[in-house]
């Protein structure tokens, strides 16, 4: 079942777009920094392009849209329709509440996850190496991180992987959100923009700052410092979160299923 629902997902053509999208919205926001070292014939990087296309408001302006339309579609049409009930009735009602909790966690990484592939490797068809050896300019980026650790180990490729991930992983929030209450609200385009309105809050009462940079995955970095596992921060931190999120997002699915079981 859940091969079904995952290839459901992926052919969907919002899928699709939300994809298209995050290329362009990490090529727009990296278009400064592009025509600036064209036109200065200096070679940079893929690495540095992309890190700048999020801290230019990728993160907490597109993601949890293009992450959350996709998903908003597919759950809602799904309960529209009551596939639910057909389901229960050849399989497990536990099936097909994993089926969907699993979909849902990894559809904003898919998207995520294959938008940045597409922009490193088109960057990297225009020229841009993934990354370069450590040197004076990036240490002055990415001194101190484990980003700059790994280029020093000639680790370039990993570093990118690493960075990449760390971005990946804010995209659960937002899914999960969906997941939460898609059950309790019907009108799929409002399921749409509930995480947008939830980072927009996030951001007015001030969880942007870096006091609460921990809390709002807009501005999650997991690995700050030259060590990727941090026993009072870092990776350990913002999974522990995940851990939490997940949990709740999952509890209000299933207390939503249950009542959708027992009245048919």
């Amino acid at each position: 079942m859940l091969r079904t629902d995952w290839g459901k997902f992926i052919k969907r053509i919002d899928t699709n777009i939300s994809i298209i999208l995050v290329v362009v919205s990490l090529f727009s926001g990296a278009m400064n920094q592009l025509a600036f070292f064209s036109k200065a014939q200096t070679v940079e990087t893929a690495f540095y392009f992309y890190d700048s296309s999020l801290f230019s408001g990728i993160t907490n302006y597109i993601m949890p849209v293009l992450v959350a339309v996709p998903i908003s579609g597919f759950l809602s049409e799904e309960l529209e329709k009551g596939y639910y009930n057909l389901v229960i009735m050849r399989t497990m009602k536990i099936k097909y509440v994993v089926s969907k909790v699993v979909v849902t966690i990894l559809s904003g990484m898919y998207i995520m996850t294959v938008g940045s592939v597409l922009f490193y490797f088109i960057l990297n068809i225009m020229g841009y190496p993934v990354m370069q050896d450590a040197n004076s300019t990036l240490y002055g980026l990415y001194g101190e991180t484990i980003y700059y650790a790994l280029a020093e180990q000639g680790k370039g490729i990993l570093a990118a992987a690493l960075h990449m991930f760390n971005y990946v992983l804010t995209t659960i929030p937002w899914t999960m959100i969906v997941l939460a209450v898609c059950l309790y609200i019907r009108n799929k385009y409002l399921l749409m923009v509930i995480p947008v309105l939830v980072d927009k809050v996030l951001i007015l009462i001030g969880y942007s700052d870096s006091r609460f940079s921990n809390i709002n995955p807009s501005v999650w970095n997991t690995m700050t410092s030259a060590k990727v596992f941090e026993p009072m921060g870092g990776l350990f931190y913002v999974l522990k979160v995940m851990g939490i999120i997940v949990c709740i997002g999952v509890a209000l699915f299933l207390v939503g299923m249950r009542r959708k079981f027992k009245n048919g």
